[in-house]
């Protein structure tokens, strides 16, 4: 396992910004911490939940993945959490714009496997600079989890 990438009062450090810009990733970050992630993942099967209460024959991850901040106060309230802006900020600087809040749900003993893959290639927005990905576990994130 990775050695977590280290934090300054919530901010990423010069050697963590370098690392980014040298492998074009960091992980783990403990941007939030594990009380907050669990309130988050309380809302969300709460909300799960309730939509399938409402006769839906899918579950919610399959009708609003993307762009899920729109319409999803819960996603918005993810996506803009200021302890994980802040970590964005170090690599992209204080202009931020939020292009998408996505869940990406895996079930329990699921067979789905998401390989190796460039997330622009899906969002039709071509070779850019300037375009972080923040994946943030709400779930212990192991290898005995997956």
């Amino acid at each position: 396992m990775q050695k977590p990438t280290k934090l300054a009062n919530g901010s990423l450090t010069s050697d963590a910004i370098q690392s980014y810009h040298e492998n074009g990733f960091l992980t783990p970050i403990q941007a939030i911490s594990s009380e907050r992630a669990t309130h988050w993942r309380t809302k969300l099967e709460q909300m799960e939940n309730t939509w399938l209460d409402n006769g839906l024959p899918k579950p919610l991850n399959s009708y609003k993945r993307v762009n899920a901040q729109c319409v999803i106060p819960l996603a918005h309230e993810i996506g803009a959490d200021p302890a994980i802006l802040d970590v964005v900020e170090g690599v992209l600087g204080p202009d931020i714009l939020m292009y998408a809040v996505e869940f990406f749900i895996k079930k329990p003993h699921t067979r789905h496997v998401v390989s190796m893959h460039q997330d622009l290639t899906y969002w039709g927005l071509g070779a850019i600079d300037g375009l972080v990905t923040a994946w943030i576990a709400l779930s212990p994130a192991t290898r005995a989890s997956g």
